[in-house]
């Protein structure tokens, strides 16, 4: 059975409803109303019937399903849906096609307590922060969640490790270039020790070994090596530790300005959550490569 207001009239503008209008019904009799009609005096028209044997009655309404709906339902309910956003999966997916999320999370919201409307700031909601971070979004949603202007801290292991390759991968590219740019100068101050140690043989040489030698001949290798190599490892650390507790910030604030460029365009959506988030792998293995290499490339033109 399913309630039909076809034929029946708006108790307020005496109009006949169709059943794809605005319609809403009332809490206490059910009976329907134009949405504008019943905002308009604010109760249901009917309200002075309640209680009473003249009370609307919903069931009278009441219609056999066709044959079509009740397919209809019959295959809606063996749709698999992605509990968080609520759009459908497929059966063998692994990921919510829309917000990402795990497959195992489809009978469970993967945020906690946050839910796919919750909204950020200025209008950006939970359901766009997971679609826009595309890879782990059960992690950052709950991060961006967690971060505000008064609490920038967490950690993040992926960011500490590899600070501006983790950067260029989320599409962070000004921090992402900044702190490339950071760790190759730091790279580029190591190659007068690099020299000196050179007229030395440190074949497996080991850590104690390395550090001996340098107290034994500090005369011939010099201060200005040493001190250039401790400011090497400084910059190094302090990049690291500042992506490790700064990243997710950084990021949320990337993801809140991306959004915002999304939501205000007129362009195709999916397109742009394509474009401008999710994740960047070449990127990742270019910064790899080019921090790694660009260093060694200088020192051999410059040694």
């Amino acid at each position: 059975m399913s309630l039909s207001v076809e034929g029946q009239k708006c108790p307020v503008c005496h109009a006949y409803l169709f059943d794809d209008d605005d319609v809403v019904y009332c809490p206490i009799c059910g009976a329907p109303h134009h949405r504008d009609c019943y905002n308009a005096i604010g109760h249901c028209a009917l309200e002075d019937k309640h209680g009473t044997d003249e009370q609307y009655d919903a069931s009278v309404y009441k219609r056999e399903e066709t044959s079509e709906e009740q397919e209809e339902k019959a295959e809606e309910s063996n749709v698999v849906r992605c509990r968080f956003c609520g759009n459908e999966m497929e059966d063998d997916a692994n990921f919510c096609p829309h917000c990402r999320a795990p497959r195992e999370n489809a009978t469970a919201n993967p945020f906690g307590d946050i839910k796919k409307d919750t909204v950020l700031e200025d209008g950006i909601v939970a359901e766009e922060l997971a679609r826009f971070t595309l890879i782990n979004p059960s992690r950052y949603v709950r991060k961006f969640f967690s971060l505000n202007k008064k609490n920038r801290v967490s950690w993040n292991w992926a960011a500490f490790l590899f600070p501006c390759e983790w950067s260029l991968y989320r599409k962070c590219y000004k921090s992402g270039i900044l702190m490339g740019i950071l760790l190759v100068a730091a790279a580029l101050l190591t190659m007068p020790m690099e020299k000196a140690l050179s007229q030395f043989v440190l074949d497996n040489a080991n850590y104690q070994q390395v550090m001996a030698l340098l107290l034994e001949n500090s005369d011939k290798i010099g201060l200005l090596p040493m001190v250039l190599s401790l400011v090497s490892g400084a910059i190094t650390l302090g990049v690291r530790i500042f992506a490790g507790v700064f990243g997710d910030y950084i990021y949320r604030g990337t993801a809140i300005e991306r959004i915002k460029a999304i939501n205000s365009s007129p362009d195709e959506k999916d397109d742009l959550y394509r474009k401008m988030g999710g994740v960047n792998i070449i990127l990742f293995l270019v910064a790899y490569i080019a921090r790694s290499y660009i260093p060694a490339i200088i020192f051999m033109f410059l040694g």
